[in-house]
């Protein structure tokens, strides 16, 4: 896993083929005909270290200067993009809005979570 502070591709590279474990971001499109149910429960709210939320806002930053993909891609509202650090496990979570990406706090109990759909995923590289 590339080092997310040093700068970094969002590579597309046999996302399709690519086990469960090996994947190192995962981009969601959101469509909205499709049907939301109900989700009833707590959700469980991780809380970032200082270091990760560092590493969360130089990643956001990222982002919006530059073209992270290897692919064409044309960011549309309310995209989501999950990007894992390497550390722990532990995935970023980035939303598309007002023409910008913007660190994701929600949880799967937000209903527009329910209407994404993996548009794209693969590794991440230097």
């Amino acid at each position: 896993m590339c080092d997310l502070n040093q700068g970094f591709k969002l590579c597309s590279c046999a996302g399709d083929k690519l086990a469960a474990s090996e994947i190192g971001w995962v981009l969601k499109r959101r469509d909205k005909h499709k049907k939301v149910s109900s989700i009833k429960g707590k959700p469980f709210i991780y809380q970032m270290n200082l270091s990760e939320k560092q590493l969360k806002s130089d990643t956001v930053q990222q982002l919006n200067e530059r073209n992270c993909f290897d692919f064409e891609y044309q960011a549309q509202e309310d995209d989501f993009l999950k990007i894992k650090t390497g550390k722990n496990d532990f995935w970023m979570a980035f939303r598309y809005q007002k023409g910008l990406w913007q660190a994701d706090e929600s949880t799967k109990f937000n209903m527009w979570r329910q209407q994404l759909e993996t548009h794209e995923e693969g590794l991440i590289e230097d």
